[in-house]
């Protein structure tokens, strides 16, 4: 299903040829490695195809109809190989952090002083 759609969204350009590619790559690297036993490989996949849909959502290589229809047809995918969890984008989290300077300006002119120069002290 997920595949059909795939190539029914490239041919209708409402998905970009190469996001296409690598959803179908990624779903078919997942029920690969699925099949071999290695099923945190195949959550990674999914996970891949997932992120590649929602940057193209995000990016309008995906027209965001479209997006929905493959998203839940990954969502069906996972499901089938017992990685629910799996048919979405890993979450990042960022941080941002802010510094503050303070500059002191030279303090200028000329002071009073009572020391050996231009001053009120005793000069050579």
């Amino acid at each position: 299903m997920l595949e059909s759609d795939v190539g029914a969204g490239q041919t209708a350009g409402s998905i970009d040829p190469a996001d296409a590619q690598v959803i179908s790559q990624q779903a078919r690297l997942a029920r690969t490695n699925y099949l071999a036993g290695n099923t945190g490989q195949a959550a990674h996949d999914l996970q891949q195809a997932a992120m590649t849909i929602a940057n193209g959502v995000a990016s309008g290589a995906i027209n965001q109809s479209q997006g929905a229809v493959i998203q839940s047809d990954l969502a069906v995918l996972a499901s089938a190989l017992n990685l629910a969890s799996a048919s979405t984008p890993p979450t990042t989290t960022s941080t941002t952090s802010t510094s503050t300077t303070t500059t002191t300006a030279p303090l200028t002119g000329i002071g009073n002083g009572n020391g050996n120069g231009n001053g009120n002290g005793f000069g050579n």
